[in-house]
């Protein structure tokens, strides 16, 4: 019979794990089903707002077309035209009208900021 290893953790590296699970069941509350591309879609606008789908994409080493339909399923009315997230919602660019950036809605603050104290 093999010895079992025991891999000890610091306390505090205890706590920061704790806290990725913690955000993780947040992002589970909303959606079981969530797909990662969606939640780093969604971290990404949280860390980085006012960005479009194709620099969302490159960020996140996607297709385009992936990190347009998860910025779409995020906002108020998701790609098959039921109810999105409405976490981000996406506006015009004032300076070329051609493009969309991504912004967080009040509801998304909300939600960052429980992640935030989720890993605090």
């Amino acid at each position: 019979m093999a010895a079992t290893t025991v891999h000890e953790l610091r306390l505090e590296d205890k706590v920061k794990l704790q806290g990725i699970l913690h955000v993780l069941d947040l992002f589970s509350n909303l959606d079981r089903d969530m797909p990662l591309q969606m939640i780093r879609t969604m971290l990404l606008v949280c860390i980085k707002e006012g960005q479009g789908p194709n620099e969302v994409s490159r960020e996140l080493g996607v297709a385009n077309a992936v990190s347009s339909r998860h910025l779409s399923d995020l906002g108020e009315i998701d790609r098959y035209h039921n109810d999105g997230y409405n976490l981000v919602e996406q506006r015009v660019d004032v300076t070329d009208r051609r493009y969309r950036r991504s912004y967080l809605t009040a509801k998304g603050v909300t939600f960052r900021n429980e992640l935030l104290r989720a890993v605090r």
